[in-house]
């Protein structure tokens, strides 16, 4: 086997789509480039379906011609079946780019390996079975290091299997390792799951599949089809090796539980099982025989918080991926791999900095990511939605509409035609809208708003640019609700392909003032120039309307050429270039344009001055809510992670109160008093249930009849709940449910609602005079509650004299958060290694909520999960299989013996500082070495906390004369009960980085030295890294043996190297996140002595710390 070269310009590490197309278009421009790939081709891949946008990439290189002559089976088109309530559509390449449209299904193996070989013609060094172990990075100078990356590489090593190794220096890197993703997992530490696609999919090939649409335009295609049971979809994908390819992709929840009920849960089985869910697949397999072994795979949607820096670009897998619905994952490969090359070519040639070239490579591959996200979210909507048709108000008897929306971006062809065909300025509101255009809405409620329109003036011919501009001013006349609808439809009407064809053009793709230079011998960067804008809209009222006529019209009418509709188009030309994402963004940031929703950054956290696209600075309310506005249209187009999603609702509440005159804010202060109380209400008289199972509008008369209440009363409540958003009035006194009408009749919401009326708010009313005889101390023998509610008994001793209000409190308990500590603890690891006796005790667990939900996700767990509680909460406890339940004070010596966990949620901010040190000193010499105790706890930020653990602290100072605690107070806590903490793990969707804003080190008692290897991850609290840190798996959590060595092959230890801690009093300020930024978190810790199994214990503890 060939040496590698000691040095080269350009490393590019995996032989996939990415890193040999990235190679190839490098070679060609007569940079010396090495490529490393650490299998043997041919090596099998999956993803076998091809967008027609390839060909164009495949032209820049001259790989063409000779990939069109494999033999791959010819794709025209697909055919999608995404709902049984409606006949399939058929998405037709042919019909959008010419007989020459079309793309391929192609086996993998065979696919890669041309590609790989071409790479070689074009002048690439190429060797396989050689895998980069690791990339050397030169020390920064501490003044210029932004802290986010670690700095410019300077050379990598390599290893093979026959032993040989070596060390290659280079210039720059190209990460297109695949999933494994050396760069964002092992550096950067950037990787976050998208949970909203969190699917599992299993797949296998077939000889003898019939053909799909035989004697039809269809025949021949892939073909996609939604299960019935609304849980996924399936492919089937015809090769030209005579195979079909089958898969199966499914929600994982969803197909765990249908796995857990079979009898025989076997691959195969449950495989086959669910093909008897898609009739028309399973008739088509009919005649045909399985001959291969069902493969399967999860977690694979995924996405980075940075894709490049200076001497770096990652591209195709190794940085993100979506899911293989559409097909978008080797377009996106090709994609990334050409910006790589192009901003890697420009920062040699001269034509931008550094900085600059890799800027644009990481928003261009942003900027991708985010628009195939948004599609195929809109399209697995469809599926999950199978009963309600989101688009139900149109008159097609199919999808073909739904199918118009996705069209342009199925093909890709806007990331690729190098004719320019498709451009930006032509397509940039498709995507925008997209979320928009599936909302639902209600015929009836479209009608309303179009007959207000016309009674507010505006009927006729809306193609009229005059009758556009007043649309605009009436908007401003309607109610939010009916600015939603409409939003809605102006949705549907922008995505569709007549009127603005898809994503952007690569060619034309304008950032930061930069366009590609895609010409052999110049590969590289440009001045962009200014995009001439088509407004291709039509009329409003006829097409919100339904109306047939204007569908038709819109396909006749001529292009109208309007710069400046900033409703419909959204220009703004800033810096001479159209936006990507289709916004007017008065500070200069984009969304899309590298920063994404789905990593926590808002449309707002740029400024004009940073960002230079901004001519003056307006600081006006006005000008921050337009800001607001904006950055909330761009957001709400994809799934919003819970930092994102509260950032934004704080903003918008301050900029809302910074209208506010003093009387408005006494207003607002008088009514928050009101509102439970009417909640209580509403409650009571079976409001909120009855609108919400009630098909068509309902009086006061009405609402009033089950109770026997006096209408007139009723239509006064309704009035005040009609003004607080709780309810909707669509005509005089006649209601509707929206959507916090369905979070109030929900029997979880209502029980808790119940309970803070009756005890919470009445302990608070006391506490202003509480506080005033008690002489404001923190420590106090007697409770605001025991005023407030007259009594001398505690709350639990209260409760359980008020029957009723205890089973409201025990259902406020059990409450299911957003996160979950069954998420974030390694269950599968605990039970595989042998731990005998109990693994989970829940103590204090009620009526074993959690015990459920732990049983149900691991039900090998049955028969080792205790739930302890008080006897009069274990009496009233309904039995769950596979639960203990035992009757324990925990004030008294725990029982359980030598568990694997114990558990605490929300227990001990019931208790002072002393209490709360005896329950956890209680469960300390029940413990084994390996035991772990679990305190699943607000946790409050030093400095900066969210309303909800700071309201949450004065809660329990109010009912129980106890606390939330800060992470110093946590720390001296279990010290003082003889524990220490080993990990802090948050609650919200993904894991965030405690390593990367603040890091950890091992935590250890004064004067010991760290002989278990055990690793404290105080996070600051109340603070994250906007859900960059990478959420591990079970499968890929890193084992180290004794040494500190890898133990495992380098797909499961990518992204496992810790920092330093971060003590509590850290100036480190990273972004809230959902739970985290509301202070919810897990802390395990364990016994604070040496352990009898040092070594062992390692081995355990670095499991639990990279977890």
């Amino acid at each position: 086997m060939a040496n590698v070269p000691e040095k080269c310009t350009v490393l590019v590490v995996g032989g996939g789509p990415a890193g040999s197309y990235a190679a190839s278009a490098l070679a060609r421009e007569g940079i010396d480039v090495v490529l490393l790939e650490a299998e043997k081709f041919p090596r099998y891949h999956i993803g076998e379906s091809m967008l027609p946008s390839m060909r164009h990439f495949l032209k820049f290189i001259d790989a063409y011609e000779k990939w069109d002559a494999h033999g791959f089976n010819i794709k025209k088109g697909g055919a999608f079946r995404l709902n049984w309530s409606r006949p399939e559509t058929y998405t037709d390449f042919i019909a959008a780019g010419g007989p020459g449209g079309y793309a391929w299904n192609v086996v993998r193996s065979e696919a890669d390996e041309l590609l790989f070989k071409h790479a070689a013609e074009c002048g690439v060094k190429t060797f396989d079975e050689t895998k980069v172990a690791s990339i050397e990075f030169a020390p920064q100078d501490p003044a210029c290091s932004d802290g986010q990356n670690p700095g410019r590489p300077v050379s990598a090593s390599w290893t093979r299997k026959d032993g040989s190794s070596g060390t290659i220096s280079l210039d720059y890197i190209v990460d297109a390792s695949g999933r494994n993703g050396l760069i964002s997992t092992k550096y950067l530490k950037n990787r976050s799951y998208n949970q909203g696609l969190k699917n599992i999919a299993s797949w296998g090939y077939w000889k003898g599949g019939g053909v799909h649409g035989v004697g039809t335009h269809k025949e021949g295609a892939p073909y996609f089809e939604a299960l019935k049971d609304a849980s996924g979809w399936v492919w089937f994908i015809p090769l030209h090796n005579g195979t079909h390819s089958v898969g199966i992709v499914q929600n994982q929840e969803m197909a765990t539980k249908k796995k857990r009920e079979m009898a025989e849960p076997s691959s195969k089985g449950f495989y086959m099982q669910n093909l008897d869910l898609v009739p028309g697949i399973k008739e088509l397999l009919a005649n045909a025989e399985l001959v291969s072994d069902i493969k399967s795979a999860s977690d694979w949607s995924y996405s980075a918080s940075k894709y490049a820096f200076p001497g770096v670009r990652i591209a195709g897998d190794a940085g993100s991926f979506i899911d293989p619905f559409f097909s978008s994952g080797v377009h996106l490969a090709l994609s990334g791999g050409l910006a790589a090359a192009t901003t890697i070519a420009a920062a040699i040639r001269g034509d931008c900095d550094e900085e600059t070239a890799a800027s644009w490579h990481d928003k261009k591959t942003a900027e991708s990511y985010t628009r195939f996200l948004v599609v195929v979210s809109s399209a697995l909507k469809q599926i999950r939605s199978q009963d309600e048709p989101v688009i139900s108000d149109f008159d097609e008897e199919n999808f073909e509409r739904a199918f118009d929306l996705f069209r342009p971006i199925i093909q890709g062809q806007a990331d690729a035609d190098a004719k320019g065909k498709l451009t930006q300025a032509e397509i940039s509101k498709t995507v925008e809208f997209c979320f928009k255009a599936f909302a639902h809405v209600s015929f009836e409620e479209k009608e309303a708003l179009v007959n207000k329109l016309k009674a507010l003036g505006l009927d006729g011919d809306a193609y009229d640019e005059n009758n556009r501009k007043a649309l605009d001013e009436l908007e401003k006349k309607l109610t939010p609700e009916e600015q939603s609808i409409l939003k809605t439809l102006k949705g549907r009407r922008m995505v569709r392909p007549e009127d603005s064809l898809n994503i952007d053009n690569f060619t034309l793709d304008a950032i930061d003032g930069l366009a590609p230079r895609l010409e052999r011998g110049e590969l590289g960067l440009r001045a962009a120039k200014k995009a001439p804008v088509k407004y291709t809209t039509h009329d409003p009222l006829s097409f919100l309307n339904g109306e047939a006529r204007a569908a038709k019209k819109a396909l006749q009418n001529a292009h109208v050429d309007t710069n400046g509709h900033a409703e419909t188009n959204g220009h703004s030309e800033t810096n001479g270039h159209a936006k990507p994402n289709g916004h007017a963004e008065p500070n200069g940031c984009s969304v899309t344009n590298g920063h994404k929703a789905s990593n926590g950054h808002s449309a707002t956290n740029g400024d004009s001055l940073t960002n230079g696209h901004s001519t003056g600075e307006d600081n006006s309310t006005a000008r921050r809510m337009a800001d607001l506005m904006t950055s909330e249209e761009s957001l709400q187009s994809t799934s919003l992670d819970e930092s994102t999603r509260h950032r934004l609702m704080s903003s918008l509440h301050e900029s809302a109160e910074e209208l506010e005159t003093p009387y408005d804010t006494m207003l607002r202060f008088v009514n928050a008093g009101r509102l439970t109380a009417l909640i209580k209400i509403g409650g009571d008289l079976g409001i909120f249930k009855s609108l919400v199972e009630s098909k068509t509008p309902l009086s006061s008369a009405e609402l009033a009849k089950p109770t026997m209440a006096d209408p007139l009363l009723i239509s006064r409540i309704m009035r005040y709940l009609v003004a607080n958003r709780l309810v909707a009035e669509v005509t005089p006194d006649h209601y509707v449910a929206r959507k916090t009408t369905h979070a109030l009749a929900d029997p979880r919401i209502e029980s808790p609602m119940r309970f803070f009326h009756a005890v919470s708010n009445p302990a608070f009313q006391a506490l202003p005079d509480f506080l005033k005889e008690t002489g404001y101390q923190n420590q106090t023998q007697k409770t605001a509650f025991q005023k407030g509610l007259n009594t001398e008994l505690g709350l639990f001793p209260w409760l359980k004299q008020h029957p009723d209000l205890l089973k409201d409190f025990q259902s406020l308990m059990g409450v299911p958060k957003e996160g979950n500590c069954l998420d974030v603890i390694p269950l599968d690891y605990a039970v595989s290694s042998g731990h005998g006796g109990p693994v989970f005790g829940d103590i204090g667990g009620n009526t074993g909520q959690q015990a459920a939900r732990l049983v149900s996700k691991h039900p090998e767990l049955a028969g080792r999960v205790v739930v302890q509680d008080r006897e009069e909460t274990i009496n009233s406890a309904p039995g769950v299989k596979g639960v203990q339940l035992q009757a324990h004070d925990f004030f008294s010596p725990q029982p359980i013996k030598g568990a694997k966990y114990y558990y605490l949620r929300a227990i001990l901010h019931n208790w002072d500082d002393d209490k709360a040190v005896q329950i956890l000193a209680n469960i300390v010499p029940a413990m084994s070495a390996d035991s772990r105790v679990l305190i699943d706890e607000v946790v409050i930020p030093e400095q900066g906390a969210h309303v909800w653990p700071a309201g949450l602290d004065l809660q329990m100072y109010t009912l129980f004369g106890a606390s939330e605690r800060t992470t110093s107070q946590w720390d001296a806590l279990l010290q003082r009960a003889g524990l220490r903490p080993v990990a802090v793990k948050n609650l919200c969707n993904r894991t965030h980085s405690k390593w990367q804003d603040g890091g950890t080190t091992t935590a250890k008692r004064d004067g010991e030295t760290n002989s278990s290897g055990m690793q404290i991850s105080w996070q600051q609290p109340g603070h994250g890294d906007n859900g960059s840190q990478e959420q591990r798996t079970q499968e890929e959590a890193l084992q180290r043996d004794g040494d500190g060595r890898d133990d495992e092959p380098e797909e499961e230890l990518e992204a496992h190297d810790e920092g330093e801690y971060q003590p509590p009093n850290s100036d480190a300020q990273p972004e809230p996140c959902g739970h985290h930024a509301r202070g919810e978190l897990l802390t395990m810790a364990d016994l604070d002595h040496e352990h009898d199994d040092p070594t062992a214990q390692r081995d355990l503890d670095a499991h639990l710390a990279e977890e």
